[in-house]
């Protein structure tokens, strides 16, 4: 015994073709949009520079390490709030690190470690005065 099924009704309606999907492109964390980090990316990319300078951190250490990372967080500092006038300054420093000897003494390192504690635990209320102070306490090279 075999069953038969017919269909008396016909589908007059046709489907529409459903246009062609367009290319969206994603923007991950920590990606640059239009050559520049968006604001996001540049506070994470603060708090890793500090997590690493914290991470060297110790007796003895050499001056032209502790600088670099100094001016490297003052750079990304400048770079959340806008500030572009600071950027020839972090240059000329930066290259002038190089020539600099000897070591940091452990309070010079605790002063700029807790700067940047209370820097990084309010880093969402970053403005262009906050970099102003410490500028000002930058060794004379």
């Amino acid at each position: 015994m075999s069953r038969t099924i017919t269909v008396t009704q016909t589908n007059t309606k046709t489907k529409t073709p459903s246009p062609t999907p367009k290319t969206i492109q994603r923007v991950s964390p920590g990606r640059k949009l239009n050559n520049k980090l968006d604001i996001k990316s540049q506070r994470e990319q603060l708090v890793n520079t500090y997590l690493t300078f914290t991470y060297e951190m110790r007796p003895g250490l050499e001056n032209r390490v502790f600088w670099k990372y100094v001016i490297l967080m003052l750079y990304s500092i400048d770079r959340i709030t806008g500030t572009a006038t600071n950027n020839t300054r972090n240059t000329t420093l930066y290259s002038k690190v190089n020539k600099m000897t000897g070591i940091v003494s452990d309070i010079e390192q605790a002063f700029w470690a807790n700067a940047f504690v209370n820097i990084v635990k309010n880093i969402k209320r970053i403005n262009a005065s906050t970099t102003r102070p410490l500028y000002n306490r930058l060794p004379k090279i």
